[in-house]
């Protein structure tokens, strides 16, 4: 059927219901809507306190502080103190405005209490969303496949994962950089001139795309102190066990990768660089095609020999996205793999030549180990996904 450029919208008003605690007298006044932000907010304070009560106390809280029409809004401390009935009226609305919500949490067993039949329900029929996202997804192929792949590769790892908090943040950050990605192709010359710029600048302060936040690299950082803030709130721990995951089920070297992780959990972080290092290089070895006698290059020489190799136009429409994440990546590389320069000037980042030569008069952090981390991920993806399209095209 043709698109005939009209869209229609139908908007739901949401219900608003007073629930009041006959316990202390104090009434919330809660939405029979739950929001993207209170699905958040419920698995990440779930992940936090572990106390389902907390949980859901946290959306009344975000639901009263929206729609109380009375003062004072009670400070989450109080309600999470609220009488057991509050938090009974508060499930029995929100379930009962939504037929799936509410068949799902029929279908767990009621001996459990209302908090927790209500968390799992909701975790429930998040994955459901995911997977209906995943399967139409799968149908689609528009141009930018690149971005797609990204986003099918991330969704199909996340649905493997039974925690709620991690599932709820990959899928949230995975679909929104998904959808930024089909902007791209419509940008004008100076935006993407924007972005090109700013992909580098974030390669060159030792940063590359972390798993499920791939528009970090798409605003440019005043500086090197704030490239670092911004990227580590996207790296808690979820993240890196997250990655590290996805790159044991990509076939990365498993023992080397096992010894990475194992000193990083450790906080034996300048191992787990040597270790980083050594998975990353000798990707970049392998990749080589040498003809005759012609010796494989190394350390820097072999990031230039791989960039060069799969060099990506940054003025193509169908390979934008791809552009970014190549420039991204080998600035990155460049940086860690440079030349030591007599070891006289120790660059900011982490550097592969001071650390192996023992010649680092810094010591090796959690942050850079992370950097490498995702440096590693970042280049499995580009030589499996963009690199092995150009190779099959020859």
């Amino acid at each position: 059927m043709a698109y005939n450029g009209e869209v229609r919208i139908k908007i739901v008003e949401p219900k608003i219901k007073e629930i009041r605690d006959v316990a202390n007298g104090n009434s919330y006044f809660i939405s029979s809507n739950i929001l993207i932000n209170d699905m958040k907010v419920l698995f990440e304070c779930y992940e936090e306190t572990k106390s389902y009560e907390k949980a859901v106390a946290s959306i009344i809280y975000e639901h009263h502080s929206r729609h109380g029409k009375v003062k004072p809004i009670y400070p989450l401390e109080v309600i999470e103190q609220a009488s057991e009935t509050v938090f009974l009226e508060f499930v029995d609305f929100i379930v009962n405005n939504d037929k799936a919500l509410l068949a799902f949490y029929n279908n767990i067993d009621n001996h459990l209490p209302v908090t927790q039949r209500f968390y799992i329900a909701c975790g429930i029929q998040l994955k459901s969303h995911m997977e209906e996202i995943k399967y139409t997804m799968e149908k689609f192929r528009p141009t930018l496949e690149y971005g797609i792949r990204l986003f099918a590769e991330s969704l199909s790892k996340t649905l493997e994962m039974l925690d709620f908090a991690p599932i709820f943040h990959n899928l949230s950050n995975a679909f929104f950089g998904f959808a930024k990605n089909m902007e791209l192709s419509s940008y004008q010359k100076n935006e993407r001139e924007k972005l090109i710029e700013a992909a580098k600048k974030w390669g060159q302060y030792g940063w590359t795309s972390p798993p499920n936040s791939q528009e970090l690299i798409w605003d440019e950082p005043a500086d090197i102190e704030e490239a670092n803030q911004i990227a580590l709130k996207c790296c808690c721990k979820s993240e890196v066990d997250f990655l590290i995951s996805v790159l044991r089920d990509k076939g990365t070297d498993e023992s080397d990768l096992e010894e990475a992780e194992f000193c990083y959990n450790n906080q034996r972080y300048k191992a787990c660089a040597l270790v980083l290092f050594g998975i990353i290089e000798s990707m970049l070895i392998r990749k080589q095609i040498t003809r005759g006698d012609e010796w494989r290059k190394v350390t820097i020489g072999a990031v230039k020999v791989i960039r060069g190799r799969y060099e990506v136009d940054t003025q193509g429409e169908d390979e934008f996205l791809a552009s970014l994440v190549y420039l991204n990546l080998f600035e990155c590389l460049e940086v860690f793999f440079e030349k030591a320069n007599d070891f006289k000037i120790e660059p900011p980042t982490i550097n592969r030549n001071f650390i192996a030569h023992g010649m680092s008069r810094k010591k090796v952090t959690k942050m850079d180990c992370i950097q490498l981390f995702l440096a590693l991920y970042n280049l499995v993806f580009f030589l499996e996904i963009y690199a092995s399209s150009i190779e099959k095209q020859v």
